[in-house]
Protein backbone atom coordinates (compact mmCIF):
# COMPACT_ATOMS: atom_id res chain seq x y z
CA UNK A 1 0.00 0.00 0.00
CA UNK A 2 2.38 2.38 0.53
CA UNK A 3 4.44 2.16 -2.31
CA UNK A 4 1.30 2.34 -4.14
CA UNK A 5 0.62 5.49 -2.52
CA UNK A 6 4.27 6.36 -3.21
CA UNK A 7 3.83 6.13 -6.74
CA UNK A 8 0.88 7.73 -7.05
CA UNK A 9 3.05 10.94 -5.43
CA UNK A 10 5.77 10.55 -7.84
CA UNK A 11 3.24 11.56 -10.68
CA UNK A 12 3.16 14.66 -9.61
CA UNK A 13 7.33 15.38 -8.17
CA UNK A 14 8.94 16.31 -11.04
CA UNK A 15 12.04 14.64 -11.99
CA UNK A 16 14.77 16.70 -11.52
CA UNK A 17 26.80 28.36 -25.94
CA UNK A 18 29.35 31.22 -25.86
CA UNK A 19 31.84 32.35 -28.21
CA UNK A 20 35.28 31.47 -27.68
CA UNK A 21 37.78 34.15 -27.41
CA UNK A 22 41.02 33.65 -28.71
CA UNK A 23 43.78 35.54 -26.25
CA UNK A 24 47.19 35.80 -27.06
CA UNK A 25 49.74 35.66 -23.89
CA UNK A 26 49.38 39.43 -22.28
CA UNK A 27 45.13 38.82 -22.12
CA UNK A 28 44.56 41.06 -25.15
CA UNK A 29 41.47 39.51 -27.59
CA UNK A 30 42.68 38.37 -31.18
CA UNK A 31 41.94 40.64 -34.51
CA UNK A 32 38.36 40.08 -36.12
CA UNK A 33 38.65 37.41 -38.94
CA UNK A 34 40.28 36.98 -41.32
CA UNK A 35 39.97 33.87 -44.15
CA UNK A 36 42.24 32.28 -46.63
CA UNK A 37 42.09 29.58 -49.24
CA UNK A 38 44.54 26.62 -48.03
CA UNK A 39 47.44 26.45 -50.47
CA UNK A 40 50.22 22.77 -51.18
CA UNK A 41 52.33 24.73 -49.19
CA UNK A 42 50.52 24.53 -45.99
CA UNK A 43 50.00 21.31 -43.77
CA UNK A 44 46.43 20.70 -41.91
CA UNK A 45 46.02 20.31 -38.35
CA UNK A 46 41.91 19.44 -38.33
CA UNK A 47 40.72 19.69 -34.85
CA UNK A 48 43.01 17.56 -32.66
CA UNK A 49 43.85 18.26 -28.97
CA UNK A 50 47.99 17.51 -29.85
CA UNK A 51 46.90 20.45 -32.53
CA UNK A 52 45.39 22.63 -29.97
CA UNK A 53 48.35 22.25 -27.48
CA UNK A 54 50.76 22.63 -30.21
CA UNK A 55 48.97 25.88 -31.02
CA UNK A 56 49.52 26.82 -26.73
CA UNK A 57 53.13 25.56 -27.39
CA UNK A 58 54.13 27.61 -29.95
CA UNK A 59 52.16 30.69 -30.42
CA UNK A 60 51.06 31.40 -26.87
CA UNK A 61 47.41 30.99 -27.87
CA UNK A 62 44.42 29.28 -27.22
CA UNK A 63 42.72 27.70 -30.23
CA UNK A 64 38.63 29.12 -30.93
CA UNK A 65 35.80 27.29 -32.78
CA UNK A 66 35.89 30.29 -35.03
CA UNK A 67 37.95 31.25 -37.90
CA UNK A 68 40.19 34.29 -36.84
CA UNK A 69 44.23 35.49 -37.41
CA UNK A 70 46.39 35.90 -34.85
CA UNK A 71 48.69 39.10 -35.14
CA UNK A 72 52.34 38.33 -35.74
CA UNK A 73 53.76 37.37 -32.17
CA UNK A 74 57.65 36.69 -31.79
CA UNK A 75 58.12 36.35 -35.68
CA UNK A 76 55.21 33.41 -35.95
CA UNK A 77 51.69 33.85 -37.67
CA UNK A 78 48.93 31.36 -36.62
CA UNK A 79 45.81 31.42 -39.30
CA UNK A 80 42.54 29.63 -38.69
CA UNK A 81 39.97 28.25 -41.29
CA UNK A 82 36.07 28.55 -40.43
CA UNK A 83 35.37 25.64 -37.94
CA UNK A 84 38.74 25.04 -36.35
CA UNK A 85 40.56 24.40 -39.17
CA UNK A 86 44.01 25.01 -38.52
CA UNK A 87 46.46 25.97 -41.28
CA UNK A 88 50.43 26.42 -40.53
CA UNK A 89 53.22 26.69 -43.01
CA UNK A 90 55.02 23.54 -43.79
CA UNK A 91 58.61 25.33 -42.60
CA UNK A 92 56.69 26.13 -39.29
CA UNK A 93 55.54 22.30 -39.25
CA UNK A 94 59.36 20.97 -39.47
CA UNK A 95 60.89 22.87 -37.13
CA UNK A 96 58.51 22.56 -34.24
CA UNK A 97 56.67 18.71 -35.06
CA UNK A 98 53.61 18.10 -32.70
CA UNK A 99 53.52 15.36 -30.43
CA UNK A 100 51.59 12.73 -32.13
CA UNK A 101 50.34 12.73 -35.76
CA UNK A 102 47.25 15.12 -36.48
CA UNK A 103 47.24 15.41 -39.43
CA UNK A 104 47.98 11.90 -40.83
CA UNK A 105 50.90 13.30 -42.12
CA UNK A 106 54.83 11.61 -41.19
CA UNK A 107 55.72 13.79 -38.61
CA UNK A 108 58.47 15.09 -40.67
CA UNK A 109 56.11 17.40 -42.60
CA UNK A 110 54.95 16.05 -45.80
CA UNK A 111 52.69 17.98 -47.13
CA UNK A 112 49.14 16.79 -48.13
CA UNK A 113 47.96 18.39 -51.67
CA UNK A 114 44.84 20.31 -51.49
CA UNK A 115 43.30 22.17 -54.11
CA UNK A 116 42.24 25.37 -53.14
CA UNK A 117 38.61 25.05 -52.47
CA UNK A 118 38.80 23.51 -49.15
CA UNK A 119 36.22 20.36 -48.49
CA UNK A 120 33.10 21.01 -45.58
CA UNK A 121 34.84 20.10 -42.45
CA UNK A 122 32.98 19.25 -39.39
CA UNK A 123 32.37 21.26 -36.08
CA UNK A 124 35.91 22.04 -33.83
CA UNK A 125 34.98 19.12 -30.95
CA UNK A 126 36.61 16.31 -29.71
CA UNK A 127 36.47 12.94 -30.29
CA UNK A 128 35.40 10.21 -27.79
CA UNK A 129 36.60 10.65 -24.39
CA UNK A 130 38.65 7.64 -24.01
CA UNK A 131 40.41 6.92 -27.49
CA UNK A 132 42.39 4.02 -28.12
CA UNK A 133 45.86 3.76 -28.07
CA UNK A 134 45.63 4.00 -32.31
CA UNK A 135 43.49 6.84 -32.22
CA UNK A 136 45.48 9.54 -29.21
CA UNK A 137 44.67 12.53 -30.26
CA UNK A 138 46.45 14.57 -27.41
CA UNK A 139 49.61 14.37 -25.63
CA UNK A 140 47.75 12.02 -22.74
CA UNK A 141 49.29 9.21 -22.96
CA UNK A 142 47.41 5.69 -22.47
CA UNK A 143 48.81 2.59 -20.80
CA UNK A 144 47.09 -0.76 -20.42
CA UNK A 145 47.31 -2.13 -16.92
CA UNK A 146 47.63 -6.00 -16.15
CA UNK A 147 44.29 -6.69 -16.22
CA UNK A 148 44.03 -4.94 -20.07
CA UNK A 149 42.09 -1.85 -18.85
CA UNK A 150 43.16 1.27 -20.63
CA UNK A 151 43.46 4.46 -18.71
CA UNK A 152 44.39 7.76 -19.41
CA UNK A 153 47.53 9.21 -17.42
CA UNK A 154 47.59 12.71 -17.44
CA UNK A 155 51.11 14.70 -18.22
CA UNK A 156 49.68 18.03 -18.33
CA UNK A 157 47.25 20.56 -16.61
CA UNK A 158 46.13 21.19 -21.01
CA UNK A 159 45.66 17.42 -21.89
CA UNK A 160 43.66 17.00 -18.59
CA UNK A 161 41.28 19.41 -19.29
CA UNK A 162 40.75 18.28 -22.62
CA UNK A 163 39.81 15.21 -21.21
CA UNK A 164 37.18 16.31 -19.89
CA UNK A 165 35.53 17.56 -23.14
CA UNK A 166 33.01 14.94 -24.63
CA UNK A 167 31.96 15.04 -28.41
CA UNK A 168 28.26 13.77 -28.30
CA UNK A 169 26.92 12.57 -31.47
CA UNK A 170 22.72 12.95 -31.75
CA UNK A 171 20.10 12.27 -33.88
CA UNK A 172 16.79 13.76 -33.20
CA UNK A 173 13.51 13.68 -34.52
CA UNK A 174 12.40 16.81 -33.12
CA UNK A 175 11.51 20.16 -34.21
CA UNK A 176 14.11 22.61 -34.71
CA UNK A 177 13.40 26.09 -34.71
CA UNK A 178 16.39 27.48 -36.05
CA UNK A 179 18.00 27.91 -39.76
CA UNK A 180 20.76 30.52 -39.20
CA UNK A 181 24.55 30.51 -38.41
CA UNK A 182 25.48 28.20 -36.26
CA UNK A 183 26.13 27.08 -33.30
CA UNK A 184 22.06 26.25 -32.55
CA UNK A 185 20.67 27.93 -29.76
CA UNK A 186 19.01 24.97 -27.04
CA UNK A 187 15.89 26.76 -26.69
CA UNK A 188 15.18 26.57 -30.83
CA UNK A 189 15.36 22.49 -29.81
CA UNK A 190 11.79 21.89 -29.36
CA UNK A 191 9.82 18.70 -28.14
CA UNK A 192 7.37 18.94 -31.24
CA UNK A 193 7.71 16.10 -33.23
CA UNK A 194 9.42 16.36 -37.25
CA UNK A 195 8.71 13.87 -39.91
CA UNK A 196 12.69 14.36 -40.78
CA UNK A 197 15.51 13.18 -38.32
CA UNK A 198 18.26 15.77 -37.89
CA UNK A 199 21.69 15.50 -37.22
CA UNK A 200 24.75 17.00 -35.21
CA UNK A 201 26.94 17.15 -32.45
CA UNK A 202 27.26 18.32 -29.17
CA UNK A 203 30.54 19.58 -27.26
CA UNK A 204 29.59 18.25 -23.68
CA UNK A 205 32.17 19.34 -20.71
CA UNK A 206 32.42 17.07 -17.82
CA UNK A 207 32.97 19.00 -14.50
CA UNK A 208 36.03 18.41 -12.58
CA UNK A 209 34.61 17.46 -9.22
CA UNK A 210 32.16 14.64 -11.01
CA UNK A 211 31.00 11.61 -9.31
CA UNK A 212 30.70 8.34 -11.13
CA UNK A 213 27.10 7.82 -12.69
CA UNK A 214 25.77 11.87 -11.91
CA UNK A 215 24.95 14.41 -14.25
CA UNK A 216 26.09 17.24 -11.99
CA UNK A 217 23.76 20.38 -12.82
CA UNK A 218 23.10 23.74 -10.93
CA UNK A 219 19.85 23.72 -9.19
CA UNK A 220 17.13 25.72 -10.59
CA UNK A 221 14.41 27.39 -7.89
CA UNK A 222 11.02 28.07 -8.81
CA UNK A 223 9.64 31.39 -6.70
CA UNK A 224 5.64 31.90 -7.69
CA UNK A 225 6.07 30.31 -10.69
CA UNK A 226 9.80 31.70 -11.70
CA UNK A 227 12.41 30.09 -12.39
CA UNK A 228 15.81 30.78 -10.87
CA UNK A 229 18.04 29.21 -12.71
CA UNK A 230 21.79 28.86 -10.99
CA UNK A 231 25.31 30.04 -12.69
CA UNK A 232 26.96 27.21 -14.70
CA UNK A 233 30.01 26.29 -12.97
CA UNK A 234 32.98 24.10 -14.98
CA UNK A 235 34.51 22.97 -12.07
CA UNK A 236 30.98 21.35 -10.56
CA UNK A 237 28.43 21.23 -14.01
CA UNK A 238 28.31 19.54 -16.91
CA UNK A 239 27.80 22.52 -19.65
CA UNK A 240 27.21 21.83 -23.32
CA UNK A 241 29.30 23.95 -24.85
CA UNK A 242 28.20 24.04 -28.45
CA UNK A 243 25.69 22.43 -30.43
CA UNK A 244 25.94 21.93 -34.44
CA UNK A 245 24.20 20.64 -37.13
CA UNK A 246 25.42 18.04 -39.45
CA UNK A 247 24.24 16.98 -43.00
CA UNK A 248 23.88 13.27 -43.17
CA UNK A 249 27.29 13.31 -45.28
CA UNK A 250 28.66 14.45 -42.47
CA UNK A 251 27.32 12.79 -39.64
CA UNK A 252 28.51 9.44 -41.24
CA UNK A 253 32.09 11.44 -41.75
CA UNK A 254 32.19 12.52 -37.66
CA UNK A 255 31.35 8.62 -36.92
CA UNK A 256 34.18 7.06 -38.71
CA UNK A 257 36.70 9.57 -37.16
CA UNK A 258 38.76 9.11 -34.71
CA UNK A 259 37.16 6.09 -34.17
CA UNK A 260 39.74 3.21 -34.71
CA UNK A 261 37.64 0.62 -32.67
CA UNK A 262 34.75 1.27 -35.15
CA UNK A 263 32.10 1.06 -32.35
CA UNK A 264 29.45 3.28 -31.86
CA UNK A 265 26.98 3.45 -28.48
CA UNK A 266 23.41 5.03 -29.02
CA UNK A 267 21.94 5.96 -25.71
CA UNK A 268 18.00 6.25 -26.00
CA UNK A 269 16.58 8.50 -23.38
CA UNK A 270 12.89 7.95 -21.33
CA UNK A 271 10.36 9.89 -20.29
CA UNK A 272 10.14 13.30 -19.23
CA UNK A 273 14.06 14.30 -20.30
CA UNK A 274 15.17 17.15 -22.78
CA UNK A 275 17.35 17.40 -25.19
CA UNK A 276 20.18 18.53 -23.11
CA UNK A 277 19.60 16.02 -20.57
CA UNK A 278 19.49 13.14 -23.35
CA UNK A 279 23.25 14.69 -24.58
CA UNK A 280 24.49 15.13 -20.94
CA UNK A 281 23.59 11.52 -19.44
CA UNK A 282 25.13 10.06 -22.80
CA UNK A 283 28.03 12.30 -22.27
CA UNK A 284 28.27 10.79 -18.84
CA UNK A 285 27.81 7.02 -19.56
CA UNK A 286 30.46 7.18 -22.27
CA UNK A 287 32.57 8.91 -19.70
CA UNK A 288 32.03 7.37 -16.78
CA UNK A 289 32.09 3.86 -18.70
CA UNK A 290 35.60 4.50 -20.90
CA UNK A 291 33.56 3.88 -24.03
CA UNK A 292 36.22 4.31 -26.85
CA UNK A 293 34.00 4.68 -29.71
CA UNK A 294 31.23 7.61 -31.05
CA UNK A 295 28.85 7.90 -28.11
CA UNK A 296 25.36 8.82 -29.92
CA UNK A 297 22.15 10.09 -28.11
CA UNK A 298 18.68 9.45 -30.11
CA UNK A 299 16.82 12.52 -28.57
CA UNK A 300 13.32 11.82 -29.22
CA UNK A 301 10.71 14.35 -28.81
CA UNK A 302 9.89 13.88 -25.23
CA UNK A 303 7.98 17.05 -23.77
CA UNK A 304 10.49 17.41 -20.60
CA UNK A 305 6.94 17.62 -18.35
CA UNK A 306 5.73 15.12 -15.63
CA UNK A 307 2.19 15.32 -16.52
CA UNK A 308 3.03 14.76 -20.33
CA UNK A 309 3.16 11.40 -19.61
CA UNK A 310 0.53 10.31 -22.71
CA UNK A 311 2.37 12.40 -24.61
CA UNK A 312 5.66 10.84 -24.30
CA UNK A 313 4.45 7.32 -25.08
CA UNK A 314 2.76 8.59 -28.35
CA UNK A 315 6.01 10.52 -29.25
CA UNK A 316 7.67 6.94 -28.41
CA UNK A 317 5.20 5.47 -31.42
CA UNK A 318 6.26 8.31 -33.45
CA UNK A 319 10.10 7.70 -33.24
CA UNK A 320 11.00 4.03 -34.09
CA UNK A 321 11.57 4.43 -37.32
CA UNK A 322 13.61 7.17 -36.86
CA UNK A 323 15.90 4.78 -34.49
CA UNK A 324 15.99 2.33 -37.31
CA UNK A 325 17.14 4.43 -40.01
CA UNK A 326 19.66 5.64 -37.02
CA UNK A 327 20.95 2.42 -36.70
CA UNK A 328 21.09 1.35 -40.11
CA UNK A 329 23.42 4.42 -41.21
CA UNK A 330 25.86 3.07 -37.82
CA UNK A 331 26.02 0.08 -39.39
CA UNK A 332 26.06 0.38 -43.41
CA UNK A 333 26.69 4.31 -44.44
CA UNK A 334 29.48 4.60 -41.54
CA UNK A 335 30.66 1.19 -41.30
CA UNK A 336 30.85 0.94 -38.19
CA UNK A 337 30.71 -3.33 -36.82
CA UNK A 338 30.49 -2.77 -33.40
CA UNK A 339 27.32 -0.95 -32.32
CA UNK A 340 26.07 -0.75 -28.64
CA UNK A 341 22.28 0.00 -27.21
CA UNK A 342 21.52 1.43 -24.42
CA UNK A 343 17.76 2.20 -23.70
CA UNK A 344 16.19 3.67 -20.25
CA UNK A 345 12.76 3.56 -19.37
CA UNK A 346 10.37 4.35 -22.10
CA UNK A 347 13.31 4.74 -24.62
CA UNK A 348 12.88 0.44 -24.26
CA UNK A 349 9.09 1.16 -26.41
CA UNK A 350 10.71 2.79 -29.44
CA UNK A 351 13.95 0.37 -29.38
CA UNK A 352 11.54 -2.83 -29.37
CA UNK A 353 9.25 -1.47 -32.15
CA UNK A 354 12.21 -0.38 -33.94
CA UNK A 355 14.13 -4.06 -33.83
CA UNK A 356 10.64 -5.76 -34.28
CA UNK A 357 11.03 -3.83 -38.01
CA UNK A 358 14.38 -4.28 -38.36
CA UNK A 359 13.23 -8.05 -38.86
CA UNK A 360 11.71 -7.20 -42.24
CA UNK A 361 13.24 -8.28 -45.72
CA UNK A 362 16.02 -5.63 -46.32
CA UNK A 363 16.17 -4.11 -42.98
CA UNK A 364 18.05 -6.63 -40.72
CA UNK A 365 20.41 -5.28 -38.30
CA UNK A 366 23.62 -6.85 -36.28
CA UNK A 367 24.12 -5.43 -33.12
CA UNK A 368 26.92 -6.04 -30.46
CA UNK A 369 25.01 -5.51 -27.60
CA UNK A 370 21.53 -3.71 -26.03
CA UNK A 371 21.35 -3.16 -22.56
CA UNK A 372 17.46 -2.35 -21.43
CA UNK A 373 17.66 -0.12 -18.17
CA UNK A 374 14.44 0.12 -16.11
CA UNK A 375 12.41 -0.65 -19.71
CA UNK A 376 9.21 1.10 -19.42
CA UNK A 377 7.51 -1.69 -21.40
CA UNK A 378 4.02 -4.13 -20.85
CA UNK A 379 6.50 -7.50 -19.24
CA UNK A 380 3.98 -9.55 -21.64
CA UNK A 381 5.00 -7.39 -24.81
CA UNK A 382 8.70 -7.79 -23.73
CA UNK A 383 8.84 -11.54 -22.87
CA UNK A 384 7.19 -11.96 -26.77
CA UNK A 385 9.50 -9.38 -28.31
CA UNK A 386 12.90 -11.37 -26.79
CA UNK A 387 13.16 -14.07 -29.13
CA UNK A 388 13.22 -11.41 -32.20
CA UNK A 389 15.98 -9.29 -30.35
CA UNK A 390 18.16 -12.59 -29.43
CA UNK A 391 18.85 -12.94 -33.53
CA UNK A 392 19.75 -9.46 -33.64
CA UNK A 393 22.20 -8.82 -30.77
CA UNK A 394 25.34 -10.78 -29.36
CA UNK A 395 24.12 -10.24 -26.09
CA UNK A 396 20.82 -9.01 -24.24
CA UNK A 397 21.29 -7.35 -20.16
CA UNK A 398 18.33 -6.33 -18.49
CA UNK A 399 18.55 -4.05 -15.30
CA UNK A 400 15.32 -4.05 -13.04
CA UNK A 401 14.92 -2.83 -9.39
CA UNK A 402 11.67 -3.92 -6.87
CA UNK A 403 12.31 -0.04 -5.86
CA UNK A 404 11.55 0.97 -8.57
CA UNK A 405 8.47 3.69 -8.21
CA UNK A 406 8.24 5.28 -11.22
CA UNK A 407 7.60 2.18 -13.05
CA UNK A 408 5.55 1.27 -10.30
CA UNK A 409 3.41 4.49 -11.45
CA UNK A 410 3.63 3.70 -14.74
CA UNK A 411 2.02 0.05 -13.84
CA UNK A 412 -0.69 2.17 -12.31
CA UNK A 413 -1.03 4.56 -15.16
CA UNK A 414 -1.13 2.00 -18.44
CA UNK A 415 -2.26 -1.16 -16.48
CA UNK A 416 0.18 -3.59 -16.85
CA UNK A 417 3.03 -4.55 -14.93
CA UNK A 418 6.08 -3.07 -16.41
CA UNK A 419 9.67 -5.80 -17.57
CA UNK A 420 12.07 -3.50 -15.34
CA UNK A 421 10.03 -3.97 -12.23
CA UNK A 422 10.44 -7.12 -9.82
CA UNK A 423 6.69 -7.99 -8.38
CA UNK A 424 6.26 -10.92 -5.48
CA UNK A 425 6.77 -13.49 -8.23
CA UNK A 426 10.59 -12.24 -9.09
CA UNK A 427 12.01 -10.39 -12.35
CA UNK A 428 11.34 -11.33 -16.20
CA UNK A 429 13.89 -14.57 -16.74
CA UNK A 430 13.97 -15.60 -20.62
CA UNK A 431 16.67 -17.72 -21.86
CA UNK A 432 19.25 -15.65 -23.67
CA UNK A 433 18.87 -12.63 -21.36
CA UNK A 434 20.66 -11.97 -18.58
CA UNK A 435 18.65 -10.53 -15.91
CA UNK A 436 20.42 -8.09 -13.12
CA UNK A 437 18.42 -6.86 -9.86
CA UNK A 438 19.41 -3.99 -8.66
CA UNK A 439 16.97 -3.25 -6.18
CA UNK A 440 20.32 -3.47 -3.28
CA UNK A 441 21.79 -0.13 -5.36
CA UNK A 442 18.88 2.25 -5.27
CA UNK A 443 15.91 1.91 -2.17
CA UNK A 444 15.45 5.47 -1.32
CA UNK A 445 11.73 5.38 0.41
CA UNK A 446 11.82 9.26 -0.46
CA UNK A 447 12.88 9.09 -4.11
CA UNK A 448 11.64 7.70 -7.51
CA UNK A 449 15.33 5.63 -7.27
CA UNK A 450 14.01 5.47 -11.38
CA UNK A 451 17.52 6.22 -12.80
CA UNK A 452 19.80 3.94 -10.54
CA UNK A 453 19.82 1.93 -13.82
CA UNK A 454 22.27 4.71 -15.45
CA UNK A 455 23.80 5.99 -12.55
CA UNK A 456 24.36 4.07 -9.93
CA UNK A 457 28.55 3.21 -9.90
CA UNK A 458 27.96 -0.20 -9.39
CA UNK A 459 25.93 -0.25 -12.89
CA UNK A 460 28.04 2.06 -14.57
CA UNK A 461 30.99 -0.27 -13.89
CA UNK A 462 29.20 -3.38 -15.09
CA UNK A 463 28.18 -1.41 -18.53
CA UNK A 464 31.84 -0.07 -19.30
CA UNK A 465 33.01 -4.09 -18.46
CA UNK A 466 30.02 -5.72 -20.72
CA UNK A 467 31.00 -2.71 -23.77
CA UNK A 468 34.92 -3.33 -23.49
CA UNK A 469 34.83 -7.10 -22.96
CA UNK A 470 30.87 -8.57 -23.88
CA UNK A 471 32.11 -11.33 -20.77
CA UNK A 472 29.36 -13.20 -19.52
CA UNK A 473 27.54 -14.13 -17.40
CA UNK A 474 27.23 -11.45 -15.04
CA UNK A 475 28.76 -12.95 -12.34
CA UNK A 476 31.41 -13.37 -14.08
CA UNK A 477 32.73 -9.35 -14.93
CA UNK A 478 31.12 -8.07 -11.88
CA UNK A 479 31.94 -10.94 -9.26
CA UNK A 480 30.02 -9.15 -6.72
CA UNK A 481 26.56 -10.50 -8.02
CA UNK A 482 24.89 -13.01 -6.52
CA UNK A 483 23.46 -15.42 -8.64
CA UNK A 484 19.77 -16.43 -8.25
CA UNK A 485 18.30 -19.00 -7.13
CA UNK A 486 20.86 -21.16 -7.11
CA UNK A 487 24.94 -20.83 -8.15
CA UNK A 488 24.78 -23.76 -10.40
CA UNK A 489 21.69 -22.82 -12.04
CA UNK A 490 21.09 -19.08 -11.97
CA UNK A 491 17.97 -17.21 -13.61
CA UNK A 492 19.30 -13.58 -12.68
CA UNK A 493 21.87 -12.01 -10.90
CA UNK A 494 21.65 -9.71 -7.83
CA UNK A 495 23.33 -7.19 -5.96
CA UNK A 496 23.45 -7.75 -2.43
CA UNK A 497 22.35 -5.80 -0.02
Amino acid sequence: MHRRMGAIAALFVPLVTGLMVLTVADGHAAPACNLIEPTADTINLFDSSTSKNWVRQIYKAELPSKACSLQERNGRYLIQLSLGEVWVSTAQFRKNPPIGNPAGNPVTGKVEEKSTEAAPTPPTMRGSPRPAPESRDDDVSIARSEDGDQRPRRQSAASADARQYVKVLYATNRVIAYHGAPPIPLASITFGRDQKLNFGAALVRVPDAHKVGEVERPADLSIFGVTLGAKEDEKKHFILKEIRALDRDRFVQALQEDNSAKSAMVFIHGYNTSFDDAVFKTAQIAFDSHFHGAPIAMAWPSKHTVAAYDYDRESAAFSWDALLQLLHMIREDAGISKVYIIAHSMGNQILLEALAHAQEPGKELALSEIIMASPDVDRDVFVKRIDQLKLLAGGLTLYASAADRALLASHLKAGGVRAGDISANGPVTVAGLDTIDITALGHDPLALNHGTSISSRSVIDDIGKLLLTGMRPPGVRSPQLIPEPTKSSPKYWKYPN
